[in-house]
């Protein structure tokens, strides 16, 4: 309590009493246990405090001190990886109390590639070719919309036999936060890559004037198709180590003559084997 009174000249009235409740500053908030963590882009959800029996809580942001209050808490953000602290703070009445600090750390998001896309013949495999960014020691875990086919299903780089068209889903987890990212592959299988033509007419009509090997080269190595053709005395008219489909007929520049020859064509597949085809090819113009 306190008291005042006033005085006119020598005369002095009663005096006044003015009462002043001191209520006592609230202390921090309680919050959840820090630091809380996230992976980058994942989807992150309000923070959380308790506050006192009657008190209201005042969420500040990334402001330790100044900044607006606002009675909706915070929600992280996950875009960047790093650590962030955030304040809250809790007010009865017309007294507010210090802020509690809430730390967030945010790991950085790992850049999965499964590989890219590959045909295969039938009965052939292939290596995935899954690749991580950054660099590290994770958890790896191959799954399948079908049959696996894998030599391992929990490494980088398993060797697929897949006996139909298969995608492959590729997990790497961080064990360090248990950050999961995924990736994806298709391996289209094809009951045969190779395909030799059997005849064309080179008479310069510009229609079906060159030998065609194959049709589908997207299962074969690059410059992976070698050919010899022989006559049927056994001479050899034409030779390519790298053909493109590219003979015309000739032979040292002249048209060799109209009839049925014989044609030895060597492929070597993505998965590195190895195919002989043994195939008359007839010219005919």
């Amino acid at each position: 309590m306190y008291y005042v009174s006033q005085s006119i000249g020598s005369c002095k009235g009663p005096r006044a009493m003015i009462t002043v409740n001191v209520t006592a500053t609230p202390a921090a908030p309680t919050v959840s246990a820090t630091p809380v963590q996230y992976c980058q882009g994942a989807t992150a959800v309000a923070l959380t405090a308790t506050p006192a029996t009657g008190a209201t809580l005042n969420w500040y942001g990334t402001n330790a001190t100044g900044g607006t209050a606002s009675s909706t808490a915070t929600i992280p953000l996950t875009t960047a990886a790093g650590s962030t602290n955030y304040y809250v703070s809790q007010s009865i009445g017309n007294c507010e109390g210090p802020r509690a600090m809430m730390t967030v750390n945010v790991s950085p998001a790992l850049t999965v590639n499964a590989g890219s896309n590959v045909t295969i013949a039938a009965g052939t495999s292939t290596q995935l070719n899954g690749t991580v960014t950054p660099s590290g020691t994770y958890n790896y875990l191959w799954t399948a919309n079908g049959p696996l086919s894998l030599s391992a299903n929990n490494i980088l780089n398993p060797v697929a036999s897949p006996l139909q068209t298969t995608v492959y889903l590729l997990t790497v987890t961080n064990p360090l936060n248990l950050c999961s990212y995924p990736g994806s592959v298709t391996v289209t299988v094809v009951a045969n890559c190779i395909n030799v033509k059997n005849a064309f007419t080179p008479n310069g009509d510009g229609i079906n004037d060159r030998w065609v090997v194959y049709d589908q080269a997207f299962c074969l190595k690059p410059n992976g198709v070698s050919v010899n053709v022989f006559n049927r005395y056994g001479s050899k008219v034409f030779e390519s180590k790298n053909y493109t489909n590219t003979w015309d007929g000739t032979y040292k520049g002249k048209p060799i003559p109209d009839g049925t020859y014989f044609a030895v064509v060597e492929f070597q597949l993505l998965d590195g084997s190895r195919k002989t085809v043994r195939n008359d090819v007839t010219v005919l113009r």
